[in-house]
């Protein structure tokens, strides 16, 4: 028997499973898995303000912090694509929790900047890995009419976590405690990123009883497993038997599903066999099957795809997570101006060139407030709330629009939003706009990476995603690099910049097309 299974006929088996309480829970798991990713990823720019005195950060102090997530990451797709090709998604995606949560789990304890800093990179290590195989994971198990929906669906839990993380940072940042000795700082900051991090580890434990995804069982020729898992697949979704499964598997069009039937109702040791066979295989032949997924990769139509993909999120990631990681900032730096002038009109250009004109010198000690105030808690939740519409528009649209529609229009919207901030010169003007922008972009994450499923079969797909990942590593930490060193003196460049982005990633996407 071959050793893998065409990924068509493996597509055609898991349709045959149906769709149910099964396909809902792997669901459950991937949006709990982004949750956590965007919790990790957001919750940084709510500690920033907050412990700004206790490690007397200046912004590019600042900046170092929010880049060395984005750096850890940068390596990331390729450490985690090996990994999962190797063996398998669900190792990989346990292992990049179990990193991620306890990392985290020592920030909240560390007093020392640098120490936090690198915690911090390890941390954007792992959670890489987190969103650039949850969706692949997910999708994989999914019967083709229903895979679009769900993948959409997914980008709803990032609004429940643009809700959760302000919440929990207005409900525990403003506590008054303190415990501090000569090496070792805990304050309510640190509370919120402990609490941060305790999903991770809960996902490791829910991961570790869940199955490994059809196709890459089939792919990597594990038969006995493969059959296993979608006989499980299909009792969950239709409350049926073994053998009913097995005799619907019997009536497939696919030649290598009959083969497949047949090795299941073979003897237990030939499963043996073919596990021991597997093992060994793998090993020996890990780094060559992630070159051959390149030179696939290579040829037509799949280089044009990967090209084009890889630049819109080079120019969305650049655009996003920079602005995501820094809105509590300029929420803070609003309060503090209009404090300071009551009376006079506000942009982001202004508030940062007007009243924190040290901050890029580095020999001066950032005079801070010790509280965040209340408006940057506020306006995160209504970030977190106007997220809600799109997200929600999305699924249910998106099997009769398509994920191109959603890119185009939503990547559109964002680019008008992004030009609005250089003409706002109120406080009010700048929430709505940027709410708008955060809404947009939030939904557009998941069809951004969404386009790596649908656009990439199985035997390239990992491949293709640590590529892309990596350029829309390269893009955050470009736009945080930019950011870090040009929003107190050159802020309209930077606000230009963002827009011409958005503007290149929105004609990329209008040539994204699965032929």
């Amino acid at each position: 028997m071959k050793v893998q299974t065409e990924e068509s006929a493996v597509q055609e088996a898991i349709d045959k499973t149906g769709f149910g309480k099964f396909n809902l829970k792997i669901a459950a798991i991937g949006a709990a898995i982004y949750t956590n990713a965007v919790i990790s990823i957001s919750s940084i720019g709510f500690v920033l303000p907050a412990a700004a005195c206790d490690f007397q950060m200046t912004t590019i102090d600042k900046g170092r912090i929010a880049i060395a997530s984005v750096l850890g990451s940068l390596f990331g797709p390729f450490v985690w694509g090996i990994l999962a090709d190797l063996k398998g998604r669900r190792i990989a995606l346990i292992t990049t929790l179990f990193i991620q949560g306890n990392c985290e789990i020592l920030m909240s304890i560390i007093s020392n900047y640098w120490g936090f800093l690198f915690l911090k990179l390890l941390s954007g290590f792992a959670v890489i890995g987190e969103t650039t195989l949850l969706f692949t994971y997910v999708g994989e198990f999914q019967p083709k009419i229903h895979q679009k929906k769900i993948l959409s669906w997914i980008s709803f839990v990032m609004v429940a976590a643009q809700i959760i993380v302000p919440l929990l940072a207005w409900l525990i940042i403003p506590l008054d405690f303190e415990y501090r000795r000569e090496y070792f700082l805990f304050r309510s900051w640190s509370l919120f990123v402990l609490v941060c991090a305790l999903p991770a580890e809960i996902l490791v434990i829910w991961l570790i009883f869940s199955p490994e995804t059809p196709k890459y069982l089939a792919e990597t020729g594990q038969h006995f497993q493969l059959v296993n898992v979608l006989i499980n697949m299909y009792e969950k979704n239709n409350g049926g038997t073994s053998e009913d499964y097995i005799r619907k598997l019997g009536t497939c069009e696919s030649r290598g599903m009959g083969d497949l039937v047949n090795f299941y109702n073979s003897n237990m040791s030939l499963y043996k066999g073919d596990e021991k066979t597997f093992k060994k295989k793998e090993l020996r032949t890990m780094l060559n099957d992630f070159k051959v997924q390149g030179k696939n990769v290579m040829k037509d139509p799949y280089l044009k795809r990967l090209l084009i993909l890889s630049i819109s999120m080079f120019c969305f990631s650049s655009s996003f997570y920079s602005l995501l990681m820094w809105f509590p900032e300029i929420f803070q730096r609003f309060s503090q101006f209009q404090a300071l002038y009551p009376n006079e009109t506000s942009s982001v250009c202004s508030i940062s060139k007007n009243l924190l004109p040290q901050n890029n010198t580095q020999n001066l000690i950032y005079k801070c407030p010790k509280e965040v105030d209340v408006s940057v808690y506020k306006n995160s939740l209504l970030q977190g709330f106007s997220a809600i519409i799109p997200n929600l528009l999305l699924p249910l649209f998106v099997d009769k629009l398509g994920f191109r529609f959603f890119a185009v229009t939503l990547l559109s919207i964002a680019f008008a939003s992004t030009i609005g901030l250089l003409f706002a010169n109120t406080y009010l003007q700048n929430v709505v706009l940027s709410c708008t922008f955060n809404a947009v972009m939030s939904a557009c994450a998941s069809v951004m990476y969404s386009f790596l499923v649908v656009l990439f079969p199985t035997n390239v797909r990992i491949f293709a995603s640590t590529i892309s990942v990596f350029c829309s590593r390269l893009g955050t930490i470009f736009g945080n690099v930019t950011f870090t060193y040009l929003i107190d003196n050159y802020c309209t460049i930077l606000i230009s910049s963002v827009a011409v982005q958005l503007l290149v990633a929105t004609i990329l996407s209008l040539t994204l097309r699965k032929k």
